[in-house]
């Protein structure tokens, strides 16, 4: 069911974020496309904060992002709901951020995928500095 509601959201979504470091850019321009190692899926939101901080928040991240992309949804291959606890649970599905709440107030709809692509005109201009 979740993977469903994914899909609804999806399609009805333009785009799509990734807040990160600003090491990774060079690895995705490098790999031609956003994945971790070896083309393993990694996380993606449909939400994203004002600010850095805000984003860490609501994504419970452990650390505050440098940058943040905005990536067409266009560009997703396999989006799927993670399972809890860094995709490591047997069971349960975690649309909504909410396993780490020392990292946050979470309720950010979070998702994994890799992209078919890269393009720094993904990086939104500022947004770390707000």
């Amino acid at each position: 069911n979740y993977n469903r509601i994914l899909d609804r959201d999806l399609a009805n979504s333009e785009y799509v974020y990734r807040a990160i470091d600003a090491d990774l850019v060079d690895i995705y321009r490098m790999q031609g496309a956003i994945s971790d190692r070896g083309g393993i899926p990694t996380y993606f939101s449909l939400d994203a904060g004002e600010t850095a901080m805000g984003h860490m928040l609501g994504a419970q991240m452990p650390k505050e992002p440098q940058l943040l992309l905005k990536i067409p949804t266009s560009e997703l291959i396999s989006p799927q709901v993670p399972r809890p606890n860094w995709n490591t649970s047997t069971f349960g599905r975690e649309y909504f951020t909410n396993s780490y709440p020392q990292w946050g107030q979470g309720g950010y709809r979070q998702f994994m995928g890799t992209t078919k692509s890269f393009s720094d005109d993904w990086i939104v201009p500022n947004w770390g500095q707000k």
